[in-house]
């Protein structure tokens, strides 16, 4: 099952994708930089990610305005959507939520803390529950 990573930093998409290894996690991982690539991503697709991982704040379209367009398409709205952020503003946290996201996760600053944080995210998410284009 893809993963969906929507983040603006090449750096933190470098660095998701080691922890993942790191983390002993094979889903396919598709990076893309902004809400706009990530709507052209998943209109293009032909297997849509079982899972989404969103940067709030990015260029062109941010995190928060990516969530409400995902949740006024019948199908993309199914797509799980965790934000993973810098961001620990309530006002980002809350909007978020009311957005649609179904967790709000803070990046780690190292790449220890975030191949943890991917582990948690795969035991729970990828293995636990029932995702709408996983698997099962």
């Amino acid at each position: 099952m893809p993963i969906l990573l929507v983040d603006d930093d090449p750096d933190d998409c470098f660095i998701f994708e080691r922890a993942m290894k790191k983390a002993h996690l094979s889903n396919p991982l598709h990076s893309v930089h902004d809400g706009l690539d990530a709507l052209k991503y998943l209109k293009n697709t032909k297997v849509l990610p079982g899972l989404m991982l969103v940067d709030v704040n990015m260029p062109c379209m941010g995190g928060i305005e990516l969530l409400s367009q995902l949740k006024v398409n019948p199908v993309l709205s199914l797509i799980p959507v965790i934000m993973l952020t810098t961001s620990s503003r309530d006002a980002d946290i809350v909007q978020c939520y009311q957005a649609g996201a179904v967790s709000y996760l803070l990046k780690p600053d190292n790449m220890q803390g975030l191949a943890e944080l991917i582990e948690r995210i795969r035991l729970y998410w990828l293995d636990t529950v029932a995702l709408p284009f996983g698997q099962h």
